[in-house]
């Protein structure tokens, strides 16, 4: 893994001037493109506890709210409509003479309409008793305790709470009526049945007896509305018609008095309904149709038949195989044009035989020809004695229309005047046949509509769906449960792989370092861990962190490393000890320098010695022979920070302390520096400038990614060789679930640890 460099623009050469800024931090599943199905498999195995206690705890509460929920029964009865009204006396027919048609729909919503409205809902509601139930009238319900508050409430604000305590019992009454039928109408539902006259009436109630009663109630009563309705209009119709008889009559007696004197007066003989000339220009008129028609076919008879004799195909036409001549003539020319047709196939076309029958067909067609002549002139005559009818009967039409056009101006008010009589004769007589239908049928009055079925007590609750709100319940959990599991996971700030640091801080990752057991711990601290365990997954990940150093140059490896973090307590001490211990143990000559002055603990973590340290040797009052310590359990050496000054930054600026680190290289094979916290102070900043690599170390989960990303771009900023981050403290076993490319990298040395 490479070390961390930048290029220069213009020489081309590397350099360590760091970038204006670093990336934004970013949701870590957005470094690999956007959000992907395993992307949120993963995340859901990571947050499934959030998951399932949203889904737990929202669908719990929801079945028992829906437990306690009131049951609903709703019982359901049909009526038919009639196709066609069964009215005895229609109105409109006797009064206008036309009826008034409605199409289904029309009809369907207008008994719907009567079905729903407030008169026939008080007669169900007085039938029913429903005024008595406490579930339709408030005023017999128990009153809450929040109710009464309400109450009381009300009556103190409320400006015309006087004038409401001097209500009369007569409008209380109204008003209770009122709220019942509307409450009785909340409950009821009328639905028109697709593509059919039945309606279905629903009725919803607490107690299944009364939804059934209501609903069958209502179904009669209807009914029974229906033939009040006709009674009464029956009832009005014949005192009507009584009235009107008399006057018709009169009327019909006036006109029938006027048409015979008119017609005695004008001298005009009637047939019938009709004068005599009348019928007689009506005779010659159809004769003369007749006669002009006969002319017609007769011309178009002679014009095909003469088209026929001018060209060859002679006795093709129906006109032509009606003659018994043309029809013989026609299939003997049939019977040689075939044996024509044989010969022609066996001989040569001058062969005697051939030429015999050519001539003889030739002979027929010629007499074909001339019988058709014949019927051409038999057609001309015929056609010439149609024209001369036309003409005899179209003289005598005008004749006779001179002598009826006299006639007419008389009968045009005749016949006006035997309008009039015939109308009044009409109108007399359907009131006198609705007067009779009325007096024989005035005790038969049929609906027009019927019951097809009552409804039955219901057995189930309706509503509420109990298992449906449940399944609603458990589908809105699971998504306010991923909801909260995206809201969980985009505000986990802290690292949790290399895929992360890749991504969201833009340089690369040195590994990850497993934590520690608190059992582990008890045998020792985490710095000699890797000393008494130098086969777990804990050594393995500083032997991958060396290695990777290693390879930042092939050519010139780092030997001055820089541990630094952006805040304390992130491991960076552990990780610069684990490490030096681990490389001193390999057999590299190691020297680690504790520049921490702010905080040491890199001697406690040893068991050394504080003073004196790099701080007496920088200000001359210890040699660099006197700084250096053995460590005890390896063949680590160390130099202790020394006393604490608060004018470290001056020193690690100064020269002295350039010399000190080049004296040490030319003796050491790695020297590891471990420094004080970025953020914390400036002293990271400033070492980091003199040391070949620097390992900024990160707490896995815990360390704010603002805060890493910060502490990142100020050591960059300061011109270090960033090397790459490390990741510390990693939970193993959660880890491995994450389903990071480095998730379970550690497993088996995990383990294997774990066991021993």
């Amino acid at each position: 893994m490479p070390v961390l460099q930048y290029k220069n623009a213009d020489s081309g050469t590397a350099d360590r001037t760091p970038p204006a800024s670093m990336p934004a931090p970013r949701v870590s599943f957005e470094a690999a493109g956007g959000l992907q199905l395993r992307d949120l498999v993963l995340m859901i195995r990571r947050r499934g506890i959030v998951l399932l206690a949203a889904v737990f705890t929202i669908t719990a509460v929801s079945a028992i709210l829906a437990a306690k929920l009131p049951s609903r029964y709703t019982a359901s009865a049909t009526v038919l409509m009639s196709g066609q009204s069964n009215t005895v006396v229609d109105i409109d027919s006797v009064a206008v003479g036309t009826e008034v048609r409605r199409d289904v729909d029309e009809t369907l919503n207008s008994e719907m309409q009567v079905l729903r409205s407030r008169g026939l809902a008080e007669r169900v509601v007085e039938q029913t008793g429903l005024a008595n139930l406490p579930e339709f009238n408030a005023t017999l319900r128990e009153r809450s305790q929040l109710g009464k508050i309400r109450s009381w409430v009300t009556g103190i604000f409320a400006a015309d709470s006087a004038n409401a305590n001097a209500v009369s019992p007569e409008l209380r009454s109204e008003q209770v009526r009122n709220s019942v039928v509307s409450r009785y109408l909340n409950a009821l539902s009328i639905t028109p049945r697709a593509n059919s006259l039945v309606i279905a009436l629903r009725f919803e109630s607490s107690d299944p007896v009364i939804a059934a009663n209501a609903v069958n109630t209502l179904a009669d009563q209807y009914i029974a509305l229906q033939v009040e309705q006709k009674a009464q209009v029956t009832t009005d119709a014949q005192a009507w018609l009584a009235g009107r008889l008399e006057n018709v009559r009169t009327e019909v007696e006036a006109a029938e008095r006027a048409v015979e004197t008119y017609r005695s007066e004008n001298d005009l003989i009637q047939v019938g309904s009709e004068t005599v000339v009348a019928q007689q220009v009506a005779e010659l008129n159809s004769q003369l149709v007749l006669a002009r028609a006969d002319l017609a076919e007769q011309e178009s008879r002679f014009a095909e038949l003469d088209r026929l004799a001018q060209s060859s195909d002679a006795g093709s036409s129906n006109n032509a195989l009606d003659s018994a001549v043309i029809q013989n003539l026609r299939a003997q020319e049939a019977e040689i044009a075939r044996q024509e047709a044989e010969l022609a196939s066996q001989y040569g076309p001058r062969h005697p035989l051939l030429i015999n029958t050519r001539a003889e067909l030739a002979e027929i067609r010629g007499r074909i020809q001339g019988e058709l002549g014949l019927l051409v002139s038999n057609q001309r005559n015929e056609l010439q004695v149609a024209r001369a009818r036309v003409a005899a009967l179209d003289t005598d039409l005008r004749r006779l229309q001179g002598q009826a056009s006299d006639a007419n101006q008389s009968q045009v008010r005749l016949r006006e005047l035997e309008r009039e009589a015939e109308s009044a004769r009409q109108l007399f007589q359907t009131f006198l046949n609705r007067y009779k239908e009325i007096e024989d049928q005035e005790g038969l009055q049929t609906p027009d509509a019927r019951i097809i079925s009552y409804a039955a007590v219901p057995n189930n609750p309706s509503s509420p769906n109990r298992q449906l709100i449940v399944a609603v319940a458990f589908l809105m959990s699971t998504i306010v449960g991923l909801l909260l599991v995206f809201a969980v996971e985009h505000f986990d700030r802290g690292f949790r792989s290399s895929d992360q640091i890749d991504a969201e801080m833009g340089v690369p990752s040195l590994g990850l370092v497993p934590g520690l057991e608190r059992a582990d711990l008890k045998r020792g601290p985490a710095e000699s861990f890797v000393l008494s365990n130098p086969t777990s997954a804990f050594a393995e990940s500083f032997r991958t962190l060396r290695t990777n150093l290693h390879l930042a140059d092939r050519q010139t490896p780092p030997k001055v490393i820089l541990f630094t973090s952006a805040l304390p307590g992130e491991g960076k001490t552990t990780s610069a000890v684990s490490l030096a211990r681990l490389a001193a143990a390999m057999g590299e000559s190691v020297l680690l320098i504790d520049a921490d002055n702010r905080r040491p603990r890199a001697h406690d973590a040893l068991g050394l010695s504080k003073e004196p340290g790099i701080v007496e040797y920088l200000e001359d009052q210890a040699s660099l022979w006197d700084i250096i310590q053995s460590d005890t359990e390896s063949p680590l050496h160390f130099v202790s920070a020394g006393r604490p000054i608060t004018n470290s930054i001056e020193l690690w600026r100064s020269d002295q302390l350039k010399y000190f680190l080049s004296q040490l290289q030319s003796r050491y094979d790695l020297i590891i520096i471990d420094s004080s916290p970025v953020l914390a102070v400036a002293d990271a900043r400033i070492l980091s400038s003199v040391a070949d690599a620097t390992v900024f170390v990160t707490k896995w989960r815990d360390t704010k990614r603002e805060a890493a990303i910060h502490g990142v771009q100020q050591t960059l900023e300061a011109g270090a060789n960033l090397a790459g981050v490390l990741l510390t403290q990693v939970n193993v076993r959660e880890h491995a679930r994450y389903g990071f490319s480095d998730s379970g990298y550690y497993q088996s040395y995990y383990t294997g640890y774990a066991d021993s």
